[in-house]
This record gives structure tokens, sequence and C-alpha cells, in this order.
């Protein structure tokens, strides 16, 4: 495959030549640009007509097809832009997957932190065991610099508020942090993701206390039969 940037400095060096008679010969309407899309691009593109198909046409035999299609391209498209994000950013080596496990979610957010009247913009990573504030770097290179990382076993979450309903606030012994969403949905889908994680590590600290319970049980039984 071509690299990008050659190919580019190519469609450059090369406009209104050969390649441009050879569109018109060939009826081609599209143009170069559009046969040295990435893979990755072509999926955007995918979706874009997806979206067209399913809100313009009438109802047709595979809508049903077409609509599983388009969440399929949809949730490839999330997932690619997840793994940009996350191989950009620059993580404490004493930070591992075994604390962080997998990552759920990521977006960029205006950040406020205790009761400051300042707002910063960062870039918000959700793992299953940590929540990361990052800000991004300057530089030809997408990077992200963690400014804070909080294990989500501290956190603790303050109830969704409706008079605030782009604000997803939660909160540690030390630091309070408030995420201002640029739309209610995407706040609300964050405060569902973070509580979702929470009830869940409620509900194994519930899991291992009730075996120990039960062994301690089991322990007992045995210790009256021997006597």
């Amino acid at each position: 495959m071509v690299h990008e940037r050659e190919s580019h400095n190519l469609l450059e060096e090369t406009k209104g030549g050969i390649v441009q008679q050879l569109q018109q010969q060939n009826n081609d309407m599209l143009g170069l640009s559009a046969h040295i899309l990435k893979p990755t691009q072509r999926m955007v593109k995918y979706k874009q007509f997806l979206d067209i198909l399913l809100s313009t046409a009438e109802a047709f035999d595979d809508v049903e097809e077409v609509s599983h299609a388009q969440t399929l391209i949809s949730n490839i498209l999330q997932t690619s832009n997840n793994l940009c994000h996350l191989q950009a950013l620059s993580l404490p080596h004493t930070l591992t997957m075994d604390c962080t496990g997998e990552l759920l979610k990521q977006e960029q957010f205006e950040v406020i932190i205790d009761s400051s009247s300042t707002k910063r913009l960062r870039r918000v990573f959700l793992f299953e065991g940590a929540i990361v504030i990052a800000k991004e770097q300057a530089g030809p290179v997408l990077q992200y610099l963690p400014k804070y990382t909080v294990l989500m076993e501290e956190v603790g979450l303050t109830p969704y508020s409706e008079e605030e309903p782009t604000k997803c606030v939660f909160y540690t012994n030390n630091t309070r942090f408030t995420l201002l969403a640029a739309t209610t949905s995407l706040a609300d889908t964050w405060y569902k993701g973070i509580s979702q994680i929470l009830w869940g590590q409620l509900k194994q600290i519930k899991r291992n206390r009730d075996q120990s319970r039960a062994k301690k049980s089991r322990g007992r039984t045995v210790l009256r039969g021997k006597m």
C-alpha cells in the first residue's frame, strides 16, 4: 500500500495532468483521493452511506440487515477510536492492565477539580478498574499525559441531577471531580457507566463475604463432628 502522505503528494503533483485525463477517459466521478483512502477511513464512509440509506429510503426487504450492519460498523468505529486514544495515553509504569482492566469509554470533557471555577479541557478514560484524566500534549504526534489517576475502589459517585443534566460528578476522600459533558445523553451515559462498575464491585464484595461465611460455617460443622 502506498504511504498516505506520499500518495497525497503524488496527487498534488499530478493534479491537472495524466491523472485527470485518465479520470475523464474512464468517466470516474470519485477522483483519485477517494481511491487512496485507508481501510479505516472507508469505514466512516460506509457508516455515512448506511445512515443516509436508513433515514431516506422507504421500507425495503433488507432493512433489518442494513440496520444490523449500521450497528456493527458503529461499534467497530467506536472501538477503533478508543484504541487510537488509548495508544496515545502514557500510563505510569506502576499502573498495569491488572489494575485498570479493559477500557470501557473515553471522551473529552471540561473538568472542574473540587470547588475551583476553572474549567480545563481533558480527555477522560473510564477503565474497569480506574478513571484517568489526561491532558493532550502539544506536538505532531497525539499524546496524552495523565493528570489524575483514580482507582475505582476509591471512587464515590454523586447522584445524577436533572437540574444539572450535563454534569457527572465523582469523588475520592481528597478530591471532587466534575465532568461537564457536551450533551445530557453523554453525561447520563457516563454516570450509568461508573454506577454500573461500582454496583459490580459491591456485588463482588457481597459474594466474597458470603463465601467467607460459608467456609467458616463448614469449618465449624467439621469441628463439631470431630468432637
